[in-house]
């Protein structure tokens, strides 16, 4: 596989004020993602997943809010009673130091720091194809919250959107062709946690898992993600962990994960029936609903902050391409476009609004 030089596809791009007027709110690329810190956020507050974008693999780190390393304990030291006239005394008297010490030694919790944040796993879509990859373009429509990448290969135009949706509490994959019959794919789960993968039915597979352990504390959150293939022609298959579409032309992917977190002393729910309720529920929608209540659902607050700053020639160049010449160029654009990558990046802080009282808004990756 390669990709053409950036001049290249640049020319064949349409140039100044209408691209740069439809890319005002978007991250874009003319090639996959190399590393994690490249590849691009979805997430609806409690489902995130980061996408790279690739042609021969597609894959998606995926993230559920509360799989958390650990479980449910009592931090209190026992000693930190005991330890606390002679920390106050020390205080008092200037001695900083020494009583920072005794807080350490006597009376932070145990253990000390928090547990740390889990990914749930990775979905990874593997192409049958090869040959040369020509216009590819990968985005993150910062309006719509939709990353999207399309790119020709052997005559085939290809097209995935990725979103993940607060209506229906599901990330939803769509993959397209504009040949019939040309997609062809498989899907699989793997996680860096103790887990395993199976099938549920002839279009659904299934990864079951458990949230690491560290700083001694065996981990408890139990986790279910799981995937089903709707298509419209061709066939799908599973075979143990793995999901098949051979002669496709366009199928979505519905991804759903629940977990048994309750709340921070209750890890009983039932990971299986909340990722299987989410999944038969969005399973009976069509795209376009899933799609539409999406935009919706988002725009309703993304909108509610608008920044302009003007547009200068490079607001038309790809994002990589115009942070690495910000220092020495003037683009009033990526700075007004810094404001909802900052504040909102598709899936951080625009969905925490929704989430009930008591429930951390912490990180998605």
């Amino acid at each position: 596989m390669s990709f053409p030089d950036a001049g290249a596809v640049q020319a064949s791009l349409p140039l100044g004020g209408p691209r740069a007027a439809d890319d005002a709110l978007k991250l874009w690329y003319e090639q996959p993602a190399a590393q994690w810190l490249e590849a691009l956020p979805i997430g609806n507050g409690r489902l995130g997943a980061m996408a790279f974008g690739g042609t021969d693999k597609e894959t998606l780190q995926l993230d559920e809010h509360s799989v958390w390393a650990g479980r449910p304990l009592v931090y209190d030291n026992p000693d930190g009673l005991a330890a606390l006239p002679e920390i106050r005394r020390l205080v008092f008297g200037g001695q900083w130091s020494q009583a920072q010490q005794l807080v350490d030694q006597r009376f932070i919790g145990l253990p000390a720091g928090q547990m740390p944040y889990q990914p749930v796993g990775n979905l990874t879509l593997t192409f049958p194809f090869s040959g040369d990859v020509s216009r590819y373009r990968r985005e993150l429509d910062l309006e719509t919250a939709i990353a999207r990448t399309t790119y020709a290969r052997d005559g085939v135009r290809h097209t995935r959107e990725i979103f993940a949706s607060a209506p229906d509490q599901v990330i939803v994959i769509r993959l397209g062709t504009d040949r019939s019959g040309a997609l062809s794919f498989t899907a699989a789960f793997d996680s860096p946690q103790q887990s395993g993968s199976s099938a549920i039915d002839d279009r659904t597979i299934a990864l079951d898992g458990v949230s690491g352990t560290a700083k001694g504390i065996e981990g408890g959150v139990r986790f279910r993600a799981l995937v089903r293939a709707i298509n419209e022609n061709g066939h799908v298959t599973t075979d143990g962990g793995a999901l098949r579409v051979q002669g496709a032309t366009t199928v979505t992917l519905l991804v759903s994960i629940g977990t048994s977190y309750r709340n921070y002393h209750d890890l009983s729910g039932d990971p299986a029936a909340q990722a299987g309720g989410h999944l038969a529920a969005a399973t009976a929608r069509p795209y376009d609903g899933l799609r539409g209540d999406h935009v919706t659902d988002h725009q309703h607050l993304f909108r509610r902050v608008e920044l302009d700053l003007g547009t200068l020639d490079a607001a038309v160049l790809p994002t990589d391409q115009r942070v690495a010449g910000f220092a020495s160029g003037n683009d009033p654009a990526l700075v007004a476009l810094h404001l909802p990558v900052r504040a909102v990046p598709a899936h951080r802080l625009v969905p925490a609004g929704r989430w009930p009282a008591g429930e951390s808004a912490g990180p998605v990756e």
